[in-house]
């Protein structure tokens, strides 16, 4: 789930709903693609500073637990990174996941050595 840290009225959303500071984002729980929340999160947007924050479902996990689940979806990690970096890593991992989904539906090629930033900005024609 995302949470909204800076009041924005949403454009790119038929609605045009507005979302206030702590707002959950979407508004109304829909999918919204990857590249969407990703500019949002990030300065890519129209307004260049993050608008939303994940909130990640992992946080309330051990760390323990959170190494369990990176193991069993073979996301490799270093067993020192603190709790925060581990949901990050997953987080990030996802993430990537459903960008290169979104690319490859535009029928975009996306070289494997490239951030997910950089996917975003491929997807939104900004680079």
């Amino acid at each position: 789930m995302y949470k909204v840290i800076s009041k924005f009225w949403d454009k790119q959303d038929l609605t045009e709903h507005t979302y206030q500071e702590n707002d959950p984002f979407p508004f109304d729980n829909r999918e919204i693609k990857e590249s969407r929340i990703q500019e949002l999160s990030t300065d890519l947007n129209g307004l260049g500073y993050p608008l939303i924050i994940l909130e990640s479902d992992l946080i309330d996990m051990k760390k323990s637990e959170i190494q369990n689940i990176l193991q069993a979806e073979n996301i490799e990690f270093e067993k020192e990174k603190s709790k925060e970096e581990l949901i990050r890593q997953y987080e990030e991992y996802h993430s990537r996941i459903k960008l290169l989904d979104e690319a490859l539906e535009l029928g975009i090629e996306v070289p494997e050595e490239i951030s997910n930033i950089q996917i975003v900005k491929l997807i939104l024609g900004k680079e």
